[in-house]
């Protein structure tokens, strides 16, 4: 092969390259779901509480959810593997603390929260979806 050859070669494959790497990027795009109200990274921060409560999580979803504790940076913390649809958490926290429920569904991931117990009560959290996500809380704040 000669040299000019080799070179005209260089030459069309760089200006394909971009748009090429347009195409990839399009394609990844548009194969990505929609991440609608996503469980962002930080939140407002749980404040500081002494008085124990108990939050109690009911997935009555036809889709798994993630729980998130708001720490006291404001960053969500997992807690926990999915929630299967039909499957209950509690845990131990304190009043005022912030969590937050992520359901992924075929249309994307939603996010709702926060929620939180009161003092000295049980929170229960109940998660639904008919057309969205909602979140039926009694005995909570939020």
């Amino acid at each position: 092969m000669t040299r000019g050859r080799q070179s005209g070669r260089l030459i069309a494959a760089v200006r394909t390259a971009p748009m090429l790497a347009g195409l990839v990027l399009a394609a990844l795009v548009l194969a990505t779901p929609a991440r609608a109200d996503r469980c962002e990274v930080s939140q407002d921060p749980s404040p500081p509480s002494q008085s124990e409560a108990r939050i109690v999580f009911r997935n009555e979803s036809q889709f798994a959810l993630r729980l998130y504790w708001s720490d006291f940076d404001g960053f969500l913390t997992p807690m926990g593997a999915w929630v299967q649809p039909g499957e209950n958490r509690w845990f131990t926290t304190y009043a005022g603390h912030a969590w937050f429920v992520e359901m992924n569904t075929p249309e994307g991931r939603f996010c709702r929260g926060p929620v939180s117990a009161t003092s000295r009560r049980t929170c229960n959290v109940r998660v639904l979806y008919d057309d969205g996500m909602d979140l039926d809380a009694r005995g909570c704040d939020g």
